[in-house]
């Protein structure tokens, strides 16, 4: 019972990490957030941030603290899954 109740949150995590993360695709961010997490550099993290307007902003910073979440949820439930 334990496994389905992490399944089902999980999965709701998953798509409130997407719903949010529509906002944050631009051309300097092709993939959203994943873009800025794998920028790799000063300028092109500063050019991507450059191109989200504060409303963008703010889904990012959500984004990227709710994924705290999304890791401790995902890797547990792949933990007991695989018990």
């Amino acid at each position: 019972m334990t496994f389905i109740i992490l399944l089902i949150v999980t999965a709701l995590i998953m798509v409130v990490l997407s719903f949010t993360g529509r906002n944050l695709i631009t051309d300097a961010a092709p993939g959203g957030i994943l873009s800025y997490e794998l920028a790799g550099h000063e300028d092109t993290a500063q050019g991507i941030l450059d191109s989200w307007d504060d409303i963008a902003r703010i889904y990012a910073g959500f984004n990227l603290g709710f994924d705290y979440l999304f890791l401790i949820f995902y890797s547990t439930t792949i933990a007991l899954a695989i018990i």
